[in-house]
């Protein structure tokens, strides 16, 4: 009997404890917190490319055999081969020119080819 009665008291014990520990809120910290930071940002310039003019050859006349033309960034004509230069004489060169923009400091990678063929089209009125 003394038993029994031990572990009712022990059980009362524990049913008031759960029913006072519910109404009470526990915290480890503060209910919020709050912090000021600074933000910087820097607004890129992405690259822009625009045409100025186009890569002008001029009148090249193919002769028997494998000829090469190169136009030079100051608009000269350099053959090499079996080409001449057709009846303008080269006045109608033109290196092909671009305006590049974009961010001061900024590094940017602008690819060219280093050889291009072109494959003759006879024109049928000639």
């Amino acid at each position: 009997m003394k038993n029994m009665e031990n572990i009712e008291f022990f059980l009362w014990i524990g049913f008031l404890s759960v029913i006072c520990l519910w109404g009470i809120e526990i915290c480890a910290q503060e209910k919020s917190a709050s912090a000021t930071a600074n933000v910087t940002v820097t607004i890129v310039n992405p690259i822009r490319i625009e045409k100025k003019s186009d890569l002008i050859f001029g009148d090249i006349i193919g002769g028997k055999g494998k000829g090469a033309v190169r136009v030079e960034a100051e608009n000269s004509i350099l053959l090499r081969g079996a080409v001449s230069l057709g009846p303008s004489n080269g006045k109608s060169v033109s290196a092909a020119k671009f305006l590049v923009t974009g961010s001061p400091h900024a590094t940017y990678t602008i690819v060219v080819p280093p050889s291009l063929i072109l494959t003759r089209q006879v024109d049928p009125k000639f």
